[in-house]
């Protein structure tokens, strides 16, 4: 019986954990924050095989289409990972704006904004709740006071 349960923690051990890991870039102004999303190298390697139809390592219109439907569509629900809070309000996005993929230096990259009234008195965090995916902060370039708190899949910023 021992050896049954240790097989089954074992087993669930092993399937909870990140399967894609973002390394993540913001530029933040008055009312408008830019992401850059860029997945490791193995996750880039097999998406662009699945989206990258033509093999030419560049996303054509269609190609970004089948991209946001697939991969970021069905995390909508979930507010793509996004959790803003602004003075009691929290943000619901309908679609990413301005969104972008590319793929350089073998690593795709996928560039989009979210627009907000005021970031004043803001929160804003990285949040899957099913541990798929683990967003690492890299750089954030603002002239707003912020406080920054990481963990080992997700972080939070919040304005002064």
């Amino acid at each position: 019986m021992k050896k049954l349960l240790s097989l089954i923690f074992l087993y669930n051990i092993a399937f909870a954990h990140p399967h894609y890991f973002i390394d993540v870039d913001l530029k933040i102004n008055a009312n408008k924050i830019y992401h850059q999303w860029q997945f490791d190298r193995i996750n880039s390697k097999i998406l662009l095989f699945n989206f990258d139809k033509n093999r030419n390592n560049i996303f054509e219109k269609n190609e970004s289409i089948d991209f946001y439907k697939t991969i970021l569509t069905p995390i909508k629900k979930d507010n793509f990972h996004l959790f803003i809070d602004s003075n009691t309000i929290e943000y619901k996005f309908k679609k990413l704006n301005d969104f972008k993929i590319s793929y350089t230096n073998k690593r795709l990259t996928i560039n989009f904004t979210t627009e907000l009234q005021s970031l004043k008195e803001t929160t804003m965090c990285t949040i899957d709740s099913s541990v798929y995916m683990a967003f690492k902060l890299n750089s954030v370039d603002t002239t707003l006071k912020i406080q920054t708190q990481k963990s080992e899949y997700d972080f939070c910023i919040g304005t002064i």
